[in-house]
């Protein structure tokens, strides 16, 4: 049986790595957005360099406390190190400020799956898809959260939307293979684990090849 649904975002196999500090919707404007520390820490995030983005953070927020970038950018800085709290309460605090910001909710949302809240993670999911309708990221993560929250049909609607957004999103076809499986339908989960090992998903391919031989 195929396992490991995965979330998007920081998490395990992370297609997409939320990127610019400023990355909300919104009228809200980054008061720091020219500021050179607020452009270099940025940098370094894009690096992956993020003990020194992590400390440009620090010195933009001692000046300008009410930067929901700079709360945004040190959240990512704190998540790629798997500092959940740390990234959680910066998330947080970056949303108090620029509530408009779909991607500090994703990736919230990233931690509440992450500790098994699948309930908070969807809520913060909804929010999100409510601000960007077509967020495929989102789709996939809500469709993930409702799959372990235990609603696969609602999993599955979710995938089916992601693909909708981006035909070639190759995990969101790997994920609705799976939850088809897990309710029987391993005629539809090979269609999807085809189109995923076409789009270069190494577990698609080896399933295709022990599970779909028939089908």
């Amino acid at each position: 049986m195929a396992s490991n649904i995965h979330f998007i975002g920081v998490a395990i196999l992370a297609l997409t790595i939320p990127i610019a500090a400023n990355a909300g919707v919104g009228k809200y404007e980054e008061p720091l957005t020219n500021h050179p520390k607020y452009i270099e820490a940025n940098a370094q995030l894009e690096a992956k360099d993020y003990s020194n983005a992590l400390n440009n953070f620090d010195l933009l927020l001692e000046i300008f406390k009410n930067s929901a970038g700079s709360y945004y950018g040190r959240a990512k800085a704190h998540h790629e190190n798997n500092n959940n709290t740390n990234a959680f309460n910066d998330y947080t605090r970056s949303l108090e400020i620029n509530p408009n910001n779909p991607k500090a909710l994703n990736n919230r949302a990233l931690i509440h799956g992450s500790e098994g809240d699948f309930k908070s993670a969807i809520s913060d999911l909804n929010n999100a898809i409510i601000m960007k309708p077509n967020y495929d990221h989102a789709f996939l993560n809500r469709g993930v959260a409702k799959g372990a929250y235990g609603d696969p049909k609602g999993a599955i609607t979710d995938f089916s939307k992601a693909i909708s957004i981006n035909p070639l999103y190759a995990i969101a076809w790997r994920n609705r293979g799976i939850t088809k499986e897990m309710l029987g339908d391993i005629k539809g989960a090979c269609i999807d684990w085809r189109r995923a090992a076409n789009l270069g998903i190494e577990d698609c391919q080896a399933w295709v090849k022990s599970q779909c031989i028939a089908q």
